[in-house]
């Protein structure tokens, strides 16, 4: 019951305003304390808090207390003009005064819950909130603490007389005539709750990630401000970037580039490739008259958003209609077609490409089962108006980065994957971080250690290729439209990453958890 109203609550925001109003005045708060007269003069923290039970998350719980509060206040009001992607709009609401407020009263209540009641799902819930107040390395010894409650109920909720259910049988009558399946009820009843176990466990240990992740990257940070290494006084600007460097594809070796850019964690852009990519040349001209008719999911940019590059779903359009929008589409309403697959979605412009760089030739994830995840997302298409930025962000699973330009120009920002706790990354719903600054304007007072950072800058031209090592943020605008294609590969540069993070996400994913598998056998093989 609770899952269906957390579900209800979190995926309606924002919601409904009933009197679109901007402030309280003083009518408006006598309304207030009517309403909770009638609930014995209770807060309505109280009454959340009263209502709710000790194995409730935060996300839930902070979508309920949302919509105890009165709707006609100006923060309703202000939520409604964020965004309406659920995880942007938790993070605005948890750091609202009165929300950690009433944080700091569950985590009271929940901490006397565990001395009381000591239950995995309590120290699961005491974690979440932790989380939500920035108390990281504690929320993680918390997950540690659930864990261990857990596997001691072990016995008692996975016999190890049973075998858990494979892949293959979630979800799957047992067959056969009811005898069959009366006999086999019990072992299913058996596996049934060794699957319940394992996906708990699992969504501990992936909490307990996010937690630790995030409480590494702050404490490097405090570590460098408390040793001296942020610039004393007043510092104006960032360091100076360093130009990415240009290198032509015919004096540039495999070996040379493997060595030096992929396993040297170092952007390149390689020249006089991209031309002999496409049996046709491709422009937006070009690009409309052979998938115009085809429906595309567009992004936009959302700044105050907490989805990775701060982009957020922007509804559909035909790829005509979006490419003759590019020229006339004001500031506010700019979108994005970004990472739009040419193998599963445009396998008529996928005939055209002709060749791929052949240094990124000995791609582990084209040698997967077909059908495994990523097996057939690349490369992918990206056209966007001019102005639009790609905000902060690294990509995702540890992968490399590739991209071809075809029209128009890029101006890219990136740095090694070392400057990420300069960077002020969070992570809240996911393990890609998202960040906090803004590189267009940086505010040094809010955010020095981006003084400490190295930054690489660019501006790729049309008819260059782009290298972006695993693990390197990066930020992108568009100075002219564009068109580009890209891919996320893995070799043997950057598997050890890869398989890291997959491991991680195969926690929370099957299909992450596939790959996985048929990486780390290719790996080993390997060697």
């Amino acid at each position: 019951m609770e899952t269906e109203d957390a579900t209800e609550f979190i995926t309606q925001w924002p919601p409904p305003i009933k009197r679109p109003r901007c402030h309280m005045d003083a009518a408006h708060e006598h309304e207030g304390v009517q309403l909770f007269e009638e609930k014995e003069m209770l807060s309505p923290e109280e009454v959340l808090l009263a209502e709710c039970d000790s194995s409730l998350s935060v996300n839930p719980l902070l979508a309920k207390w949302w919509k105890l509060k009165d709707s006609s206040t100006c923060a309703r009001a202000q939520i409604a003009n964020l965004s309406s992607n659920p995880n942007t709009l938790l993070h605005y609401i948890t750091r609202l005064p009165q929300a950690q407020r009433v944080l700091e009263h569950r985590y009271d209540f929940l901490h006397k819950e565990a001395i009381r009641f000591p239950r995995p799902s309590v120290y699961t819930a005491l974690a979440s909130c932790c989380q939500s107040l920035g108390r990281n390395r504690e929320g993680a010894e918390h997950c540690q603490r659930a864990l261990h409650l857990m596997h001691q109920d072990k016995e008692a909720c996975c016999p190890k007389t049973q075998e858990v259910w494979s892949p293959e049988e979630r979800g799957v009558g047992s067959p056969g005539d009811r005898d069959a399946h009366s006999q086999q009820e019990g072992v299913q009843g058996s596996k049934m709750e060794g699957y319940l176990w394992t996906s708990e466990v699992n969504e501990v240990k992936w909490l307990l990630h996010v937690l630790l992740r995030q409480a590494d990257v702050e404490e490097k940070a405090r570590s460098m401000q408390v040793n001296g290494c942020v610039p004393r006084g007043v510092v104006s600007a960032m360091p100076t970037p360093i130009k990415v460097e240009r290198r032509c594809h015919e004096q540039l070796s495999c070996e040379e580039f493997f060595t030096k850019y992929a396993c040297g964690h170092i952007p390149v852009i390689i020249t006089g490739l991209v031309s002999h990519m496409t049996s046709a040349p491709w422009t937006l001209d070009h690009i409309k008259k052979v998938i115009g008719k085809k429906m595309a999911p567009l992004k936009r940019l959302v700044p105050s958003s907490v989805e990775w590059a701060k982009l957020e779903p922007a509804g559909v359009s035909t790829v005509q209609e979006f490419v003759e929008s590019l020229d006339t589409v004001s500031d506010a309403d700019m979108k994005y077609l970004f990472d739009y697959s040419l193998p599963l979605h445009c396998p008529d412009l996928m005939k055209e490409l002709k060749l791929l760089p052949i240094y990124f030739a000995d791609n582990l994830l084209q040698r997967t089962p077909p059908g495994t995840l990523y097996h057939d997302s690349w490369p992918s298409l990206f056209i966007a108006p001019k102005g639009l930025c790609s905000e902060l962000h690294v990509d995702a699973f540890g992968s490399n980065f590739w991209m071809a330009l075809f029209e128009g120009r890029k101006r890219w920002l990136l740095f090694p994957p070392e400057d990420l706790p300069c960077l002020y990354p969070i992570y809240t719903h996911s393990t890609d971080a998202s960040f906090q600054v803004n590189l267009a304007s940086p505010d040094l007072s809010l955010h020095p250690l981006l003084t400490l950072t190295h930054p690489w800058e660019c501006v790729l031209q049309p008819g260059e290729l782009l290298f972006v090592p695993s693990g390197c943020p990066h930020r992108v605008e568009n100075v002219d439209k564009t068109l580009a294609i890209s891919a996320n590969y893995v070799d043997q540069s950057n598997i050890g990453e890869v398989l890291e993070e997959l491991k991680i996400n195969a926690l929370m994913d099957d299909r992450s958890a596939d790959l996985f598998e048929a990486l780390q056998s290719m790996s080993l093989n390997k060697q």
